[in-house]
């Protein structure tokens, strides 16, 4: 079970790697704080997370039983999270930034994912820790990745969209109305 965990903790290497270089190549300081210091809220979560795959290595919290199912549908969460949050952000191309905030000739993008739900890059990072939290097979690790993501994800989202309604006041409200926060039908 060993090597299951070091495989989740190498995805997530690899995840963080590929997102801090994105970010570090694209993203510019927003010229006002629509941010409200989420992102350091984000970043915050990510490091609780930290601790919660070093304790995903030690016995406290280990669950014995169905470990292997645990941490295989770990895996399979993770990768399903990644290529649904690449994909959204894929799909937001340059109007994705690691800072809430409403870019130069900024439109709202309705096409792909975004045509079902209004977030799902957070969709995908949320699936990506629940799996991350999973593939230890430990439920402190579990509470100590995916919770302090999901709060995040949470209070950012309210952050973000009060950011689109003032930038595009009845066409986001439109579309809100037709699409659902992070789960087609549910959320």
């Amino acid at each position: 079970m060993i090597t299951i965990r070091l495989l989740a903790l190498a995805l997530c290497a690899f995840w963080w790697i590929a997102e801090l270089t994105r970010t570090a190549l694209r993203d510019t300081e927003p010229p006002k704080d629509s941010d409200k210091s989420t992102s350091r809220l984000w970043d915050a979560s990510h490091l609780i997370a930290v601790i919660g795959m070093a304790v995903g290595f030690s016995h406290l919290g280990h669950v014995r039983i169905g470990e292997r199912f645990i941490n295989v549908c770990g895996l399979v969460l993770i990768l399903a999270g990644i290529v649904l949050r690449w994909s959204a952000i894929a799909t937001l191309g340059r109007y994705f930034t690691g800072k809430v905030q409403i870019l130069n000739e900024h439109r709202l993008i309705r096409s792909g994912l975004y045509g079902y739900i209004r977030h799902p890059a957070y969709t995908g990072a949320l699936v990506g820790y629940l799996g991350l939290g999973l593939s230890f097979a430990n439920w402190i690790s579990l509470i100590l990745i995916f919770c302090p993501v999901l709060f995040a994800a949470l209070w950012r989202i309210r952050v973000e969209e009060e950011v689109l309604r003032q930038a595009f006041g009845n066409e986001y409200a439109d579309y809100s109305d037709k699409t659902k926060r992070l789960f087609p039908g549910i959320y």
